[in-house]
């Protein structure tokens, strides 16, 4: 799985800050677990992004005006608007952020807003602020594979936006 961080995204200087004070226990900046700053180590539960690109089990329930997505890692879950409505102006923080999606097509494409800047993006600390958007495009390529493509716009954090895909 790519990691946000290995495609070194262009931090503004607020967002460089940022990362250099988050302490993780992985990667290449890690030190001791005990010594860091990672919102896990509170109890907290991981986040959006985390639970997204570290490719644990993810059950999708499709329903008429939503799907309803169950995480296997830590046990959330998280709803995904289908009715039409518009994304709220002042949503949040959340963890896993206020959804709408639709579909395009074969193509899922979600977004999301409203998420809660005290997750990070990944175990290494990168962080994003409480105006981040996510998009995730979801498409089924065969019988038991999803392509999932996330991109996070952040003009706070990141000078330009930032993706992965699986």
């Amino acid at each position: 799985m790519t990691q946000w961080t290995r495609q070194n995204p262009a931090f503004t200087p607020d967002g460089l800050a940022r990362w250099t004070a988050n302490r993780p226990g992985k990667g290449p900046r890690q030190g001791p677990p005990a010594l860091g700053n990672d919102p896990l180590g509170d109890a907290n539960p991981p986040g959006l992004l985390r639970t997204l690109i570290y490719g644990r089990p993810i059950e999708m329930i499709q329903l008429p005006d939503r799907i309803v997505q169950l995480f296997e890692y830590a046990h959330f879950w998280r709803t995904i608007w289908l009715d039409g409505r518009p994304l709220p102006q002042d949503a949040g923080p959340y963890w896993y952020g206020y959804s709408v999606g639709k579909f395009e097509g074969d193509t899922l494409v979600v977004q999301t807003v409203g998420l809660d800047s005290r997750a990070w993006l990944d175990e290494w600390g990168t962080p994003f602020t409480d105006d981040a958007k996510v998009t995730e495009r979801w498409r089924k390529v065969y019988a038991n594979t999803v392509e999932m493509t996330i991109t996070v716009d952040d003009p706070a954090t990141f000078g330009r936006t930032v993706a992965v895909s699986s």
